[in-house]
This record gives structure tokens, C-alpha cells and sequence, in this order.
């Protein structure tokens, strides 16, 4: 049963089923062509983080990218989102102030 189907799953199981989703899931049709996965999408990233995965901004060469860890990389859209929620606090990790690069939950959101 999937992990968003209303069936309530581990952290482990709802880790794996969103992997197998937004990676393995997402192999072309021929054997050796491959496409690149799919952003998650706002519930399954705020799912991952009410179990411990956090947001990262990550900046390289192709510019800024996203992702929730562990669990697979989000759009700037729904990066912005998640940094909206209430429940989400900046790690005060960056250079200089006011510029976190991870978010986590807070403490009494996540699952015991």
C-alpha cells in the first residue's frame, strides 16, 4: 500500500516508498535511457520532516537547489513553502546572518 494513501506507515516504510517513487520509479522505458527524478511534492517533503529529514540549499554551478534530507530534491516554489510553515525553523547555519542554508521542524511537530 503506498505510503500516502491513508494506510499509516513507519518513517522508514514512508522514507523508502517516496525513494522508490522519485527515484527508481522514475526510469525511462528503455533499459538505458534515464531520466532525471521528479521534485517531490509539498506533502511528501513536509511528510519527511515531520521525521527528521531537513531542508537544504544547496548552491553549485547550475545556481540554487533544494532538497529535503534524506528523502530527494524540491522546487524553489515548494522550498519557499516549506520556509513559510510555522512549524519550520531556519538552523542559523549560514555565513552571515539571516542566511540559514538548513530548516528543520520544530521539536513538538515531529512524531514520537
Amino acid at each position: 500500500m503506498s505510503a500516502f494513501s491513508g494506510h499509516r506507515q513507519s518513517g522508514k516504510d514512508r522514507h523508502r516508498e517516496i525513494h522508490r517513487r522519485t527515484v527508481t520509479g522514475r526510469i525511462g522505458r528503455d533499459a538505458g535511457a534515464s531520466r532525471a527524478p521528479l521534485a517531490l511534492t509539498h506533502e511528501e517533503a513536509i511528510d519527511l520532516m515531520r521525521t527528521g529529514s531537513r531542508l537544504v540549499k544547496i548552491i553549485g554551478q547550475g545556481g540554487v537547489m533544494w532538497f529535503v534530507i534524506p528523502g530527494g530534491q524540491v522546487t524553489g516554489a515548494i522550498a519557499d513553502r516549506i520556509k513559510q510553515d510555522s512549524a519550520v525553523v531556519g538552523q542559523k547555519d549560514g555565513l552571515f546572518p539571516h542566511h540559514d542554508q538548513t530548516w528543520r521542524m520544530r521539536k513538538s511537530t515531529q512524531p514520537t
